[in-house]
């Protein structure tokens, strides 16, 4: 009997944490959630919705894009970050956001992305707009822990992708970033997490 309350107390605990920011004092723990002896740490979030709303684009070329918060109605969202690339680069990474992450990631860590898509506009004659999802080493050899190349039409497409970390990361030696440089293109992103 006290095994399956055990486990209920932990999967409570791990909820718990999912709704919470990182606490100040440290890595890996969260709202000063700390499992007990021989458990997984608690889930520690290192990218919010609100958070991603915030971001902005970079280019390596000064190539023409940008990217605002915008209000939405009649949506499963309140608000998305839409971008616009006015030009085509010739990676799809000349253009893209970056988050580099806020706590440190142990090598073996699994994380999940999540994220909602969706097309305002394209010169593409599919309809659909392409972006890449990727986690890497924050300069040289920008190694991937993730990379998901993804298309999507004017209807929102969520996206949930784990995988593990494949090293060690302290804060700031990682980045998680959307490539997005595939086509003149205006999508919309909502729904960003990213947790680990």
């Amino acid at each position: 009997m006290a095994r399956p309350i055990v486990r209920l107390l932990t999967v409570a605990a791990i909820l718990l944490a999912c709704s919470c920011d990182p606490a100040p004092d440290g890595p890996g723990e969260v709202s000063g959630i700390v499992p007990p002896k021989g458990l997984p740490r608690p889930v520690a979030v290192l990218l919010t919705p609100e958070q991603m709303l915030n971001q902005n684009v970079y280019s390596h070329e000064n190539i023409s894009a940008h990217a605002r918060r915008v209000k939405l109605t009649g949506e499963p969202f309140a608000e998305a970050l839409r971008i616009v690339l006015n030009d085509v680069p010739e990676n799809y990474w000349d253009i893209q956001t970056i988050v580099p992450n806020c706590l440190a990631i142990v090598e073996g860590d699994v994380l999940l992305a999540e994220f909602c898509v969706r097309a305002v506009s394209t010169d593409d004659s599919s309809g659909r707009v392409l972006l890449s999802a990727y986690f890497q080493d924050a300069g040289p050899p920008w190694d991937k822990s993730l990379l998901h190349t993804t298309s999507a039409d004017g209807q929102w497409h969520r996206l949930c992708l784990p995988f593990r970390a494949k090293r060690d990361y302290p804060p700031g030696k990682a980045v998680f970033c959307f490539g997005l440089g595939y086509a003149r293109q205006t999508m919309e992103l909502a729904g960003v997490r990213l947790v680990n």
